[in-house]
Formats: structure tokens, C-alpha cells, sequence
């Protein structure tokens, strides 16, 4: 048995929902006769039925996200595994999504773990009239969500295996490294938790050519503000100089861009804030 279990990358039934030995992961419905399962091994491995001895671990729930939507399950997917987190402290009610360019979730997760499952939602290509889950070789974007600060927190994954860009494959399975991403770089704690500036709001959002920004200053700051893509990269500086106490608004006119999800960041010295924000077609 323990050769078998060594020889196992992961096991997933047909919700998505795995489990896998290495990690001590137990997040898989109940096995039983007449189901099915899909079992990944880095070796030749001889599966037999068998019936149990004892009784079975009963399975760990997943908590349903309550940020971010919870995705459709289209029959097609792959598996991630968050086995570390780079400048985030995981916090009570803190959630990750992974979106496409459009920002449409197709993951998401409530976080339970330093170890944590993602399951990850392809397209379904029996309703080609909707796009319901990521296309092949699409790439995944991810969004964490910091429910003390009520922010969404642009972030970054890297595998096990070193590819920075990760992208839907169906059935596959990775180990990642999830981080913030600032400017294509990880950024401290400390700009992420300061106190002296808020994004109050930021509406209409999902908007249409235009929306506005307003934000809150606890003192006078020079402040820059700009408009960046999903990949990162910087777009155009809304508005940038010194800006007295108290709140502000700035607008934003996306009339020249093409419809998908952006992000906007306000920074003062080494402090900033981001929000996405998705623009219509």
C-alpha cells in the first residue's frame, strides 16, 4: 500500500474536488463502488477495488467562497496546489480567484490553509455560445482577496517546475507559489497595510468608456495615480502631484482600451493601493 501511495501525484473524483497522499490532503468525497476517479502516478501502479478496512476518514469540507463568485462546474478542469504564500499572511475570511483577461472567475477559494486546493474550471464546448470556464492555453490570472483590509490584492503564481506564466491545461496539476505582484515585483507588507491613504470608491464598476475613483487622504501627499493592464503593465498615469488632506476623484476614461478587467493603483512614496476594475464592451 505505502509503494502505491508513493507513486501517487493526486486523485480526483469528477466535481474537481482532489486529494493528494504527499501533502496529507483530504478534501475528496467518499469513494465507493460505481464511482469514478481520475488518479495521476509518476510510476506504473496496479489499482485494485478493495474493501475497506475500518472506518474512513470522513472528508474536510470546502468552505464556499463568499467574495468572490463561486464558478460553474463545466465537467473540465485542472488542479492547483498552494503549498507557499510569498508576502501574504493568510487571514480569516481571505480568499483567492483565478480570472480570465475579461475577468470572469473561473476559480475560487475560500482560504482554509497554508496548503490549499484550487480547483480551476475549463470552457465547456457545448455551449459555444458562452464562455463559462478558461479556454485551453488561456492564462490564469489571480486575484487575492485581504478581508481585513476588504481590498483585492493583485497576485502572482509560479510552479513547482519554474514556469512564471501559468495557463489552463485540462486534467493537469501543479504545485504553486502564490505572491503579491507590484509592478511585476513582490512588494512588503507594510504598503500593503498603510493606513495614511484609502481607495474609498470606485464606481460604476463594471463600467462603460468611463467611471470614477475616489480617495481618501489622512494628510497632504504627493500621489500618483494610473491605469495598468492584467499583465502589469503601465497603461497611463491618470493624475500625479500633490494633493491636500481629505477626500479626492479621479476620473477615468477608458473609451481608447478594449473591453476586459484593469487595474487601477494609487501610490504614495513606497505606500499604494489596487483595485480591478473591468470595463465593458
Amino acid at each position: 500500500m505505502m509503494e502505491v501511495l508513493g507513486a501517487i501525484e493526486f486523485v480526483k473524483d469528477n466535481s474537481g474536488i482532489f486529494w493528494t497522499a504527499a501533502d496529507s490532503l483530504n478534501y475528496m468525497s467518499m469513494i465507493m463502488p460505481g464511482s469514478a476517479v481520475m488518479v495521476k502516478a509518476n510510476a506504473e501502479t496496479e489499482f485494485t477495488w478493495a474493501d475497506p478496512i475500518g472506518e474512513m476518514e470522513e472528508p474536510v469540507e470546502l468552505m464556499a467562497p463568499q467574495h468572490f463568485a463561486l464558478p460553474m462546474n463545466t465537467g473540465k478542469n485542472m488542479n492547483l496546489l498552494v503549498t507557499m504564500w510569498e508576502e501574504i499572511e493568510l487571514g480569516e475570511g481571505d480568499e483567492i480567484s483565478l480570472m480570465n483577461g475579461e475577468g470572469d472567475v473561473f476559480g475560487s477559494a475560500s482560504m482554509q490553509s497554508e496548503i490549499q486546493p484550487l480547483i480551476v474550471w475549463g470552457d465547456d464546448d457545448t455551449t459555444p455560445e458562452t464562455v463559462d470556464g478558461f479556454l485551453t492555453d488561456s492564462t490564469l490570472h489571480f486575484v487575492y482577496y485581504n478581508s481585513e483590509l476588504e481590498e483585492e490584492i493583485i497576485a502572482y503564481a509560479t510552479a513547482e517546475e519554474g514556469d512564471s506564466t501559468l495557463i489552463y491545461t485540462d486534467n493537469s496539476f501543479f504545485r504553486i507559489t502564490v505572491g503579491i505582484i507590484v509592478d511585476g515585483i513582490s512588494d512588503g507588507e507594510d504598503a500593503i497595510r498603510n493606513d495614511s491613504f484609502q481607495i474609498v470608491s470606485l464606481y460604476p464598476n463594471p463600467f462603460n468608456q468611463s467611471t470614477e475613483l475616489e480617495f481618501s487622504l489622512i494628510s497632504s501627499a504627493d500621489v500618483n495615480v494610473s491605469l495598468w493592464s492584467i499583465e502589469g503593465r503601465l497603461l497611463t498615469v491618470l493624475r500625479s502631484g500633490y494633493f491636500s488632506g481629505g477626500l479626492h476623484t479621479v476620473s477615468i476614461n477608458a473609451k481608447d482600451y478594449s473591453a476586459g478587467m484593469y487595474f487601477v493603483k494609487l501610490q504614495s512614496g513606497s505606500s499604494h493601493k489596487i483595485k480591478q476594475l473591468v470595463l465593458l464592451p
